[in-house]
């Protein structure tokens, strides 16, 4: 019996006897990933995600996270443009790229902390909020 035999090949989750895959990545594999839009860029790196997201403890991956958000710079980014308007030729590219980046951090934290269903469900919640107080057409009068 192989090292890695009852974990899925792609997240290394706990799979039953006789699978390859978890239920999860079967699921995502069988979507339908249009890599041209963000959620299938998202989709189809998912696993490297999972994996980077599982390769240390939570803790490490917090204490990293706060070093990596100062390293992308989007706060600075977006202070520089607002500040300085004429100056931002350049720098919208380093502003995507900074975006970019951030929402892969974000994903890989979203992954650390919401491991149980519970967990998931109030992530799922609170992330419908937080698009619903973004919504225009949803702001109180």
């Amino acid at each position: 019996m192989s090292p890695n035999s009852g974990k899925c090949y792609q997240c290394g989750e706990y799979v039953p006897e006789g699978r390859q895959i978890c239920s999860v990545c079967e699921r995502e594999a069988n979507l339908v990933i249009n890599d041209k839009t963000n959620d299938g860029v998202l989709r189809r790196c998912r696993p490297a995600i999972i994996r980077a997201a599982k390769a240390c403890p939570a803790k490490t991956i917090d204490q990293r996270a706060v070093y990596e958000i100062g390293q992308i710079g989007l706060a600075c980014i977006l202070a520089e443009i607002a500040d300085n308007p004429d100056a931002n030729i350049g720098k919208h590219q380093k502003l995507i790229q900074a975006i970019a980046e951030t929402r892969v951090l974000v994903e890989r934290l979203a992954i650390v902390h919401c491991a149980s269903a519970q967990d998931a469900d109030a992530y799922r919640f609170y992330l419908d909020q937080a698009a619903k107080r973004n919504d225009p057409a949803q702001a109180k009068r």
